[in-house]
């Protein structure tokens, strides 16, 4: 989807990286480009803007060709949101498995930019930029600046500096051949910003996506699990949005006829007042549309379980990841075993919504007995919830850098400084997940076989 608006100094197009094609892998589903629809409302006041989205594109690669020939753009920015596509559980499989490296996706974007004649700035930025900001500046000489974390303030402020960018705070650059930083800036805040402006990215295009449509109620995480990295890319406390703000935005989307949407706030429920004042918004204006949330076990009880559902949360998603309390401490994920438990009595009451529980395998603090404690209690959520809840067995860790996992890899030899942690390889992939013990590999690895032979006899019936 495309949109323009405005006449103003820049032609500025944003586009969305291209992902797997959809179908192709479990991760493929199109997100709406939340993150490229709030830059383009700080922008859009003094710009002309475009946004297109790749990866819902039938063509991506002819579209974006067109897009640069019909908008002849003075400035590119593209948004990377994902490092790659790779689980190991696709290591697992001898199926033929679509996998996406953000890396390539890169390299055949800026040439499809540069044959299609655009001799204009090129930006990159998104939560993967931002992780390997280096990294990506140095695959391409045709990148001109990155954007470091969010980019309400800096992108306008660049394009308003283009010729004179290291006056601008968080970008990296190019100068004499080598890549700078300009330096930290604060992070967005969210009052100023204001809402996205949805016009500029319909979301009808999304609407049947298990994701939903995206809307944020906060950024930051003051939670520090050990393998995640929200808290480095939109820090470590919490920048609230008004309720009323939050509900007016869910009020506008459900104008459009999109039925669902999904809170990609860390954790929904934290503060839990925050998240009891927006349910209490939507039912005040009796607003019907379903939602989805990310939820912390230890902040639920039967009677916020309730109010949520009469707010319309179709279905709560908990990330305990570990299930014995000697790995849920090595996680970081404070929260105990018995609290997971209680999470199962509460969902018993669950009268118009589902639930999910998403583990980890094989991480720190995994030892065999937790990992067959994890797969009972599993057994044990299905035989009590039924079709009610369903169950994501989330493979190995991803070492991600920054992260305390990271950290630990590097103090335990799995990893080394010089590894490369954005490869386009499956060799090198393999090097990237974190994996505690061969015996728990092996039981992984004979659960896999066993579930692949129940889905084949599951097919042929």
């Amino acid at each position: 989807m495309e949109i323009t608006i405005g006449n103003s100094r820049r032609r500025v197009l944003l586009i969305q990286s291209y992902w797997a094609p959809p179908g192709k892998d479990s991760t493929s589903d199109p997100v709406y480009p939340l993150g490229l629809v709030y830059l383009a409302t700080a922008i859009s006041g003094k710009h002309s803007v475009r946004i297109i989205d790749l990866c819902i594109s039938g063509s991506p690669w002819d579209n974006l060709s067109s897009a640069i020939a019909d908008f002849s753009p003075d400035v590119v920015g593209i948004s990377i949101r994902n490092a790659d596509s790779f689980g190991y559980s696709d290591l697992l499989t001898h199926e033929d498995v679509s996998v996406s490296y953000c890396l390539n996706n890169l390299t055949r974007t800026l040439s499809t930019i540069e044959k299609a004649g655009f001799h204009g700035w090129i930006i990159i930025g998104g939560q993967t930029f931002s992780m390997f900001p280096e990294r990506i500046m140095a695959h391409s000489s045709s990148i001109d600046f990155g954007v470091f974390l969010e980019g309400e303030n800096t992108l306008p402020e660049l394009l308003n500096n283009l010729d004179n960018p290291d006056s601008v705070k968080g970008i990296y650059l190019r100068e004499e051949g080598r890549i700078l930083f300009t330096g930290n800036r604060e992070y967005t805040d969210l009052a100023i910003a204001g809402p996205p402006d949805r016009s500029l990215s319909p979301a009808d295009s999304y609407s049947h996506s298990p994701a939903g449509i995206g809307i944020q109620s906060k950024r930051g995480c003051i939670l520090s699990c050990s393998y995640c990295i929200y808290p480095y890319l939109s820090g470590s406390s919490l920048r609230l949005r008004e309720p009323s703000v939050v509900v007016d935005e869910i009020e506008e989307i459900g104008r459009e006829g999109i039925e669902c949407v999904h809170f990609v706030d860390p954790v929904f429920n934290i503060p839990q007042e925050h998240s009891e004042d927006i349910c209490r918004e939507i039912l005040r204006r009796n607003i019907r549309i379903k939602w989805i949330a990310w939820f912390h076990p230890r902040f639920m009880n039967r009677e916020f379980i309730s109010l949520c559902e009469k707010a319309g949360c179709v279905k709560f998603e908990l990330s305990p990841d570990a299930y014995g309390q000697r790995g849920l401490d090595a996680l970081q994920k404070h929260i105990t075993t018995k609290e997971i438990r209680n999470s199962l009595k509460l969902a018993k009451g669950l009268t118009t919504s589902m639930i999910t529980y998403n583990f980890l395998i094989n991480h720190p603090g995994e030892t065999v007995v937790s990992f067959l404690r994890k797969l009972i209690f599993c057994v044990k959520i299905k035989l009590t919830l039924g079709n009610r809840s369903k169950i994501e067995l989330l493979n190995h860790i991803r070492i991600l850098p920054g992260t305390e996992v990271y950290k630990k890899a590097l103090s335990e030899g799995r990893i080394k400084t010089d590894t490369d942690m954005l490869p386009v390889c499956e060799e090198n992939m393999k090097l990237l997940f974190y994996k505690r013990t061969r015996s728990i590999n092996v039981l992984y690895k004979f659960l896999m076989l066993i579930l692949r032979l129940k889905y084949a006899l599951l097919r042929g019936s």
